[in-house]
């Protein structure tokens, strides 16, 4: 029988324990509405559904709950002022500023989880274990619905009231603290669990120090921790991976004859030939006696990574599927998972007598005693189809780890080995009595995530998990060329060496952070790819260029991924495909690789696949935009306000949310009444206008009906149309009559009067639903990258059959190869307002250029997160006009924070016009500089036309003979004669830049602002201020009579 069981303390001064008792076989608890929590800003993204926002409870400051962002104003009616409470029992009160300036009752049912999706649904911090105090996080909420990687879960909670609370059940279930007054564990099944409560004595006050009395109490129960083995306490190195024997060695020598002290060595994962064999890969690792001799030599003790996977390819699977020592399912079938690999059932004594007789033989008789237990929660395990040893995993999966554990507990005591420990990526109760070492898992490497680590620290403390360690610098998303990087990872081992354990590792790369498929090996060696769908700010062009002078193009616009490993193995996987193609292009035989060979690589690129059209004159200037404006009149307003200063304007931009509907494709004209006259108004200050435009359809949507009917929507495999969670759909873009139909609406709604460049937002699409879709009788899986240029067709084709060839362009948000033939622009996405931010744009803006997309830009200021009212924002802002106007586009737009208030046509962000700036007289100047290079700009857009080479490219396209170029990843070259070394710190007073040398004779580079001249060949600290940046001339040296610096 199982127990479904509910515990609730009540904590009112004293401790009420209610028990329910729910006997049945299977039991689910249902709600009526399940809604998650959430401290971001107000508006803050919460969920998988970008709809949906942090709303504020007025009655909880800092704490909101994530509801969908889009309901109209006038629905919501307004909370009783004094209790702050809705009089509908249906609604709950928060504050949403766009609509009211004081707080509104909100229907309940849209932060019903169903239409916002968590994006994680546990509160805790970050990645690591659940919170037992809670002073540090409250309301906390954890969920198990299986161990994950980074995730441990020790029951123990400890309240400053005074007590300590255990809750000893190791399968599925929730622990729930909404305030200060409730907690509640719940069990999805057990057959029994122990409960135990600790408090302080009554003759101890709680001004006393009364923590360390519950935490002696909770080892006198759960068992005290064995002293830790002396070599462990000193350096642990480690990184992903070591490949070989002999690069091992080279590593453990350097460390040895720089005198560097290491206690612990470590070889990752891998070092096998299949996961089970557990053993070493004799290829690569030929001689483990003379490996461990050498180490002995220099003091330090080796620790290998051990994985609990089976690999149907493995030595061992037979033997261990016959024995029935796999998971297997109810049936007593051996369950598999996707790539053929099988968990061992670690509850059987017989497992663990097996694992640990091999692990003996390969490792422990070479005196490798000390065993690194990765991605043992298991990894890859298929809750709630498991069972070991006759037991489902839904009473007993969270002890799992302590059972994999015990494996090499019981070998080494049988060993009569007394210095123990092991390092886990999970823990239970009791693990530490095993000598259980525990790190935090697969982290970023970011700054976020190093004070995430300091405070995971401390509740690991508390868990009696006494042996811990972190990645120092951060596992995933470093960069190693980053000076940030470089800075993170000495401020994280100051953190580290006061760590229990003091452990180095990571996957170390160089690369661009979240933008596009890198085109060249330099700049991210191992890189990977994995698509599943096309996401807000993520394109991928599957094109890639090597310094050994070729390049390599992947023409399968399905899902997939790439795969660089080494510098001498790439891999690109189609998940399915009818047909792909394969093209690969080298340098001539008479060219060498110390000649200019990428321009000649881009060339031979756009001769296939089509050479980029020139840039309409237009665009080469300023874009004026921002989210959003709210009316014809407000719109018209700011338009005015730049041409009254004499600011040149080319292009001003209406955002989302100008229709009624989603799908109508047509301004509302309560907000929008006189299109015809805003035009002529337009016109006369000589703007362009662009309206958004987005693919979606709503079910409200007045073409709506016809559009389902006619069959022009997105649908399953049995032809029903699939509808988002917020009732939208996304259009069949591979059917021309789809795109005949969009085009008429757009044409009438918005070509025939004059408005003819289109913003096609969205349009990855956004809320697909990957592996559900089906398009034109295709399904998703093997054509939903290129959904995006078919979407784009629709314009291109419609605006040509108009005779506009010659002015054709639109920005979009995603693209593929061939969009740039259809005047496709790109830009970057919903980036962060971050000098973080900044320093990824400058390196994917060179990417990008690689990619054949010659049309770029980038939100200047970022999109989200930003505050007018500060001044690291307001420099930022500067800074990032600095760069901007040395991109491609020269595009203003972002949500600025505070927002205006709400109105009868919506929402506004804060304002955006560059007057309202704090540092507005520099951005003007910037403005009118980059107004002053408009013909350089379409000069150099047309030898993109003519041969490929695009306008803004990394350091080494022009300079491949210069090693320093290669490392200069935060400058570039604009066009042939400009340098552009953007300031991405704030309140910098210099930075670094390297100026190569000039093969032209006589030329030297000129600072743009001071005038000094510069020789080429040396890196320079250049100084700045608000009023400069550095940014360098090539020109000729002649008759300059200015000392060279």
């Amino acid at each position: 029988m199982l127990f479904f069981i509910i515990i609730i303390l009540s904590i009112t001064g004293s401790i009420l324990i209610l028990y329910k008792l729910f006997i049945h076989k299977f039991l689910s608890l249902t709600v009526q509405v399940k809604s998650q929590l959430c401290e971001q800003d107000t508006y803050d993204t919460c969920s998988t559904n970008s709809g949906c926002g942090c709303f504020h409870m007025d009655a909880t400051p800092g704490i909101g709950v994530c509801g969908f962002l889009w309901v109209a104003c006038a629905k919501l009616a307004p909370c009783d002022p004094v209790a702050k409470t809705c009089s509908n029992a249906d609604s709950i009160c928060v504050r949403h500023p766009r609509c009211h300036p004081h707080p509104v009752c909100y229907p309940s049912i849209l932060i019903d989880e169903k239409i916002c999706p968590p994006v994680d649904r546990q509160h805790h911090y970050g990645h690591n274990l659940t919170l037992p105090y809670h002073n540090f996080h409250l309301p906390f909420v954890f969920s198990s619905t299986a161990p994950t990687n980074g995730d441990i879960t020790i029951p123990w909670y400890i309240h400053t009231s005074g007590f300590g609370f255990l809750w000893n059940q190791p399968g599925y279930g929730s622990f729930d603290v909404q305030n200060d007054k409730e907690i509640m564990w719940t069990a999805n099944a057990t057959h029994q669990l122990d409960l135990w409560i600790t408090t302080i004595p009554k003759e101890e006050s709680l001004s006393s120090l009364f923590y360390p009395i519950l935490m002696k109490n909770y080892v006198d129960v759960v068992g005290r921790p064995n002293p830790l083995p002396h070599f462990a306490s000193g350096f642990w190195q480690s990184k992903n991976r070591y490949r070989s024997q002999e690069e091992f060695l080279d590593v453990a020598k350097g460390y040895y004859d720089r005198q560097i002290p290491v206690s612990i060595i470590v070889i990752d994962f891998y070092h096998w030939t299949e996961l089970g064999d557990w053993k070493f890969n004799s290829t690569c690792w030929p001689d483990i006696p003379q490996m461990m001799n050498q180490l002995q030599s220099y003091g330090m003790k080796l620790t290998v990574s051990i994985w609990p996977h089976v690999s149907e390819d493995s030595e061992n699977f037979i033997t261990m599927k016959s024995e029935g020592l796999l998971t297997h399912d109810a049936n007593g079938s051996a369950i598999v998972t996707s790539d053929n690999l099988h968990i061992p059932d670690q509850f059987n004594p017989a497992t663990r007598y097996f694992i640990w007789n091999i692990v003996k033989t390969n490792y422990f008789d070479y005196q490798i005693k000390i065993y690194w237990l990765d991605a043992d929660e298991p990894e890859k395990s298929q809750p709630e189809l498991q069972w070991w040893y006759d037991r489902h995993d839904v009473e007993i999966a969270m002890v799992w780890a302590r059972e994999h554990q015990r494996t090499f507990w019981d070998g080494l005591r049988d060993e009569k080995e007394e210095e123990i420990i092991m390092l886990s990526r999970q823990a239970w109760i009791g693990s530490h009595r095993m000598n259980v070492a525990v790190w935090s898992g697969d982290i970023d490497s970011s700054w976020e995530e190093l004070l995430k680590q300091i405070k995971v620290a401390q509740n690991v403390a508390l868990s009696a998990i006494y042996w811990w360690t972190t990645d120092i610098g951060g596992y995933r998303h470093d960069d190693l060329d980053d000076n940030q990087f470089q800075e993170l990872i000495l401020r994280w081992f100051q953190f580290g060496a006061f760590c229990p354990l003091f452990r180095l590792h990571g996957e170390r790369q160089h690369h661009y952070g979240h933008n596009l498929t890198l085109p060249y090996h330099n700049f991210h060696l191992p890189f990977v790819f994995s698509s599943t769908a096309p996401t807000n700010g993520d394109i991928t062009i599957p094109w890639y260029i090597h310094t050994s002078g070729f390049g390599f193009l992947w023409n399968q616009p399905g899902y997939g991924s790439f795969d660089v490993q080494n510098d001498k193995e790439i891999m690109w996987a189609a998940n399915a495909t009818h047909q792909l193609d394969l093209w690969i292009t080298t340098i001539p035989k008479e060219e060498s690789l110390s000649s200019l060979f990428y321009p000649i690589l881009m060339k031979n690129y756009v001769n296939v696949i089509g050479h980029p059209n020139p840039l309409p004159h237009f665009a080469s200037g300023f874009w004026q935009s921002k989210n959003r404006y709210r009316s014809q009149q407000e719109f018209l307003d700011v338009a005015k306000g730049y041409y009254d200063r004499q600011i040149p304007v080319s292009v001003i931009v209406i955002d989302f949310y100008h229709w009624t509907e989603l799908g109508d494709w047509k301004f509302n004209s309560t907000c929008w009444p006189n299109i015809p006259q805003m035009m002529n108004q337009l016109q006369s200050y000589g703007m362009k206008l662009m309206v958004s435009i987005w693919p979606h359809v709503s079910e409200y949507s007045e073409n709506f009906i016809t559009m389902k009917t006619e069959g022009l929507l997105t649908h399953d495999a049995n032809g029903s149309a699939i509808v988002t969670s917020d009732n939208l759909h996304i259009p069949d873009q591979f059917n021309p009559v789809t795109r005949y139909f969009i085009w008429n609406k757009v044409k009438t709604n918005y070509f025939d009067y004059q408005i003819k460049t289109y913003w096609l937002d969205a349009d990855e699409p956004e809320k697909s639903q990957p592996e559900l879709q089906w398009w034109y009788d295709r399904h998703d899986v093997e054509i939903a990258m290129v959904w995006a240029r078919e979407h784009q067709r629709t314009f291109w084709d419609g605006l040509r059959e108009e005779k506009e060839e010659e002015e054709i362009i639109m920005l979009s948000r995603q693209a593929w190869i061939g969009s740039h033939r259809m005047n496709v622009a790109v830009w970057s996405g919903d980036i962060d307002s971050s000098w973080e931010e900044l320093l990824k744009q400058i390196k994917v803006a060179q990417n990008v250029a690689l990619s054949a997309i010659y049309w770029w830009t980038t939100d200047i200021g970022g999109y989200r997160h930003d505050d007018l009212d500060d001044n690291q924002f307001q420099e930022l802002i500067l800074r990032w006009f600095q760069f901007g106007a040395f991109c491609p586009l020269f595009r203003l737009h972002g949500e600025r924070y505070p927002p205006l208030p709400n109105n009868e046509c919506g929402f506004s962000g804060g304002h955006n016009e560059v007057w309202l700036f704090n540092y507005s007289r520099q951005i003007i100047d910037i403005i009118k500089l980059r107004e002053s290079l408009r013909d350089y700009v379409e000069y150099h857009l047309n030898i993109s036309h003519e041969n490929g080479t695009p306008i803004l490219r990394p350091m080494f396209y022009d300079f491949n003979n210069d090693i320093e170029c290669y490392n200069s990843e935060d400058q570039y070259m604009f066009g042939s004669d400009y340098l552009v070394a953007p300031i991405y710190t704030y309140q910098a007073t210099s930075r670094s830049v390297y100026l190569p040398a000039i093969d032209k004779q006589n030329s030297v580079w000129q600072h743009y602002y001071t005038k000094r001249i510069y020789d080429g060949g040396q890196r320079y600290n250049i100084s700045t201020t608000l009023n400069d940046f550095p940014l360098f001339v090539k020109i000729a040296s002649d008759d300059i009579e200015i000392l060279v610096y």
